[in-house]
């Protein structure tokens, strides 16, 4: 009986939580990705999902935006394209809530698969194995690294109150050692620095060992290079000779020396025209650039009076400040010095470097390495030994050439800079057989016409079309004149930025969802500053007007539909 008792209340009670709603019970589902990370293979898709959500989500890719395409963006996921090989990052925001996934973009393979098929005859027996192996093909394996070998073997550096690291010591020396490249196990030398430009490697991939940078003197060090990544590296190393000087200073100069090498920091000088001297208290003076002050007592920096500069025969190298578009340090290409410079004079015993005309050139004149910023020439023909013009050679120039020409020749050329708005470049003209660079209207792009890298700041149009075809602009900034631009539909990407007044956008809505918000990085482009952004189609100009309203409030920038212009 009291068992008949206990099943009739189990049973009442398991009928009255089948009546409860589910939600009683059950707590709320994660909303979450299924995958967070994943691989595709370039040309194929692969779908990710965000489970349990039921909100609005907007999908973006976060980085890497060149190497995949979004569609079919819902709000349960997301089909993912492999457009390039490399990383990116996709991201689905619900609310405040945001879900990465990590995405990893391959080439294509190419496997060669043999078909199993069914035989269709006896099989023939294979006759007994002569001893003979038979060749093979066999893939040839990379050449690696075996030795490092440098032009010079010694380097100075000034004594420090704090130890420099082995890679912020190997940044401040390296240049010193001149040439830098490896024998590889195959015979051959690759180059991996030289006095000009760091070319296949960074500084990171250097470092010196053995040396107290708070201790002067002379130290027996190491300077490696290291190969590879991750766990397949490979390093190879020299010994080297490192001097560590406490800095001198007399009527003339502050320099270290260590009686063989020295660098010179500071020129004491009332002149315009100065001389790095070839050598100081008998040791060659190898640097560049030093600051010029009028004495050591007041120490007035005078760089922007000097209009001629000589520098020492035994010049080794140019600093990493010169080795970037950008300045890091002050250099002859700084846009904080140098500004009356018109004269830049070499030995002709330098080993390393010449000069021709007042302008800087390695010895063999394929690369120009400085034209002084305000060398008065109206027009200025690159010579046809040039390969590479250097990043920094045509900084602020000013007051200067009008048009300049590149000649055949030219293999790298630089998307320089105006900070001082000053610039009367208003040409650019290109042999029409260089390979790498064509002129068109006065205006720099690749062979191919799909990269605008130039626009001069001086050219006196006030309104210019971009090419259609054209996909990337270097940028379009400190112009003088222009103040409309028209920007094509094959527009892809704006590297740096673009400041004009009016601004026309030949897009469409529809093409800018399918683009996976490319097109976003060209608005965020241009300069906002009371400008007017043109559009063909009012859904685009609505949804623009409504995700960036406080922007463009700030900005006194507006946007407006137009069909003709």
């Amino acid at each position: 009986m009291r068992k008949q008792k206990t099943l009739v209340l189990l049973f009442i009670f398991a009928l009255a939580l089948s009546l409860l709603p589910q939600s009683a019970f059950a707590a709320k589902k994660k909303v979450k990705l299924n995958k967070k990370t994943v691989t595709v293979n370039v040309g194929k898709t692969v779908k990710i999902k965000l489970q349990n959500n039921k909100k609005k989500v907007k999908w973006t890719v976060t980085s890497g935006k060149k190497n995949l395409k979004l569609s079919k963006k819902k709000k349960t996921g997301v089909t993912i394209k492999g457009m390039k090989a490399g990383k990116a990052k996709v991201q689905a925001k619900v609310g405040k809530k945001k879900y990465v996934c990590k995405v990893t973009v391959k080439n294509k393979t190419n496997k060669s698969s043999v078909a199993t098929q069914k035989p269709t005859r006896k099989p023939v027996q294979t006759p007994a194995p002569t001893g003979k192996t038979s060749s093979q093909p066999t893939q040839k394996p990379e050449a690696k690294a075996v030795e490092l070998l440098t032009q010079y073997d010694d380097a100075i550096v000034a004594k420090t109150s704090t130890a420099l690291s082995e890679r912020n010591l190997s940044f401040y020396t390296l240049g010193q050692f001149g040439k830098i490249s490896v024998k590889l196990s195959d015979g051959t030398n690759k180059e991996l620095h030289n006095n000009n430009n760091i070319q296949e490697s960074s500084y990171s991939r250097f470092s010196i060992t053995g040396v107290d940078t708070t201790a002067a003197g002379d130290y027996n060090a190491t300077l490696s290079y290291t190969e590879g990544a991750w766990s397949n590296t490979n390093t190879v190393s020299k010994q080297i000779k490192i001097s560590v000087a406490e800095e001198k200073t007399n009527e003339q100069y502050s320099y270290i020396s260590n009686g063989e090498i020295a660098q010179v920091n500071a020129i004491y000088s009332t002149e315009q025209s100065v001389h790095i001297p070839d050598t100081i208290d008998g040791a060659q003076v190898i640097n560049h650039y030093c600051d010029i002050y009028d004495n050591p007592a007041n120490k007035q920096i005078r760089d922007n009076q000097i209009t001629a500069i000589t520098l020492s025969k035994y010049l080794r190298y140019i600093p990493q400040a010169t080795n970037s578009l950008f300045s890091i340090g002050y250099s002859l290409d700084s846009s904080y010095s140098w500004l009356s410079l018109k004269e830049i004079n070499i030995s002709d015993e330098n080993e390393n470097f010449s000069s021709e005309n007042g302008v800087w050139f390695d010895k063999d004149k394929t690369v120009l390495v400085k034209y002084p910023c305000a060398k008065a020439d109206t027009e200025y023909q690159i010579p046809n030994t040039v390969k590479e013009v250097r990043g920094g050679a045509l900084r602020n120039v000013i007051h200067g050439f009008r048009k300049i020409y590149i000649p055949a020749s030219v293999e790298s050329f630089p998307c320089f800079e105006d900070d001082y708005n000053v610039s009367n470049l208003s040409e650019i003209e290109v042999d029409g057989q260089n390979k790498n660079y064509k002129s068109q209207d006065g205006v720099l792009y690749s062979k191919d016409m799909k990269q605008l890298l130039l626009y001069p700041f001086a050219k006196q149009d006030v309104s210019y079309s971009v090419p259609e075809g054209v996909d990337y602009i270097k940028d379009i900034i400190d112009v003088q004149h222009l103040k409309n631009i028209v920007l094509p539909k094959s527009l892809y990407r704006i590297y740096g930025y673009i400041q004009v007044e009016n601004v026309y956008i030949d897009q469409t809505y529809d093409w800018y969802q399918s683009q996976q918000n490319a097109y976003h990085w060209v608005l965020e482009r241009i300069i906002w500053n009371n400008t007017t952004i043109y559009v063909r189609d009012s859904q685009l100009r609505d949804y623009f007007m409504k995700e960036n309203a406080e922007q463009l409030e700030k900005y006194h920038t507006t946007i407006s539909e137009v069909y003709n212009w």
